[in-house]
């Protein structure tokens, strides 16, 4: 639903975004948008720490992680949003399983140095379900045409895959901090998952006030923030609200599963299954959004998901 609304917002948002910042104002461009998530992190995470909500001990190991973490996530956001100006949801939120076959690598390595469980090949399938369904749509129902230079150069699949790479540091890092397995040696005391959370947000925060007031091309986004009207500025603040929400409610799936690729792969295919739901509603009954294409090729897609969803739980 929260990508759905993104779309929304930029469906009708010209390539070029100069002319959006100084001509067409009366909608968020995505670093805007951007911008507006990292304002909503930062005062979720100080309003926390105000209220003395969570003890926080600093210095450690993990603190270093889910401050690092923060910096990814914006980032990779950023990324994402960009990739929303020349596709729809519904093909690039399909794309977001890449982050779950990044993630393989990571967490395989993790495994062979004794920090981390090996994925038992039943969850190994259930990734590679998820994820060649989320490539279906994208890949225009052939995933061969995912090996050609053409289906790469994409202006969205790049900022897609950019900005799942940088997701899935933050979701590695999101696991090492926070979870912990008795059978194996740790040196280092876990953090909490809403500990993490927060310190994340904070950096995500001051990330995003570090870009916009360093990059000259940024702030011109931000001076131009006050002339968007107040509707679609609404709309963007209740997005950023919900995906807060999420965002908090992911990092205990994280903590408390083994492996952080299937977690990955599991938020993905749920995003997917959902934003194609609400897509459809959107545009036949309120008229918003763009039309779903393909239907067939994401009725197939939605099945190998589904799928993969179901031996994700075994």
């Amino acid at each position: 639903m929260r990508r759905q609304l993104i779309q929304n917002q930029f469906s009708c948002r010209p390539d070029n975004l100069q002319h959006v910042v100084f001509q067409e104002l009366d909608r968020l461009t995505p670093e805007q948008n951007a911008l507006v998530s990292g304002c909503v992190a930062l005062v979720t995470a100080l309003g926390a720490f105000t209220l003395n909500a969570v003890p926080l001990t600093l210095g450690s190991t993990r603190f270093a992680f889910a401050s690092v973490g923060g910096f990814f996530h914006f980032t990779a956001y950023l990324c994402t949003l960009c990739a929303f100006t020349s596709a729809s949801s519904t093909v690039i939120t399909p794309l977001m399983q890449l982050s779950a076959l990044w993630m393989l690598p990571f967490s395989t390595s993790a495994a062979s140095l004794g920090l981390a469980p090996i994925i038992r090949p039943i969850h190994l399938f259930a990734v590679l379900l998820i994820c060649a369904g989320g490539f279906l749509p994208a890949a225009d129902g052939c995933l061969s045409s995912v090996a050609t230079g053409k289906f790469w150069q994409q202006r969205a699949v790049r900022y897609v895959v950019t900005g799942e790479l940088l997701i899935c540091c933050y979701n590695v890092l999101l696991h090492q901090a926070t979870f912990h397995d008795p059978g194996l040696e740790s040196s280092t005391k876990s953090l909490e998952p809403f500990q993490f959370f927060l310190i994340s947000r904070v950096a995500n925060g001051l990330t995003c006030a570090t870009l916009f007031l360093v990059i000259p091309s940024l702030r011109s986004h931000l001076w131009a923030l006050r002339k968007v009207k107040r509707r679609f500025f609404a709309v963007a603040l209740l997005g950023e609200v919900l995906s807060m929400v999420g965002v908090c409610l992911v990092t205990f799936s994280y903590s408390g599963f083994y492996e952080p690729s299937v977690v990955n792969a599991v938020e993905g295919g749920l995003q997917q299954l959902f934003n194609l739901i609400f897509a459809i509603i959107s545009h036949r009954l309120l008229g918003l959004g763009r039309g779903v294409e393909q239907v067939p090729v994401k009725c197939v897609s939605l099945l190998l998901v589904s799928i993969g969803l179901a031996l994700s739980t075994t």
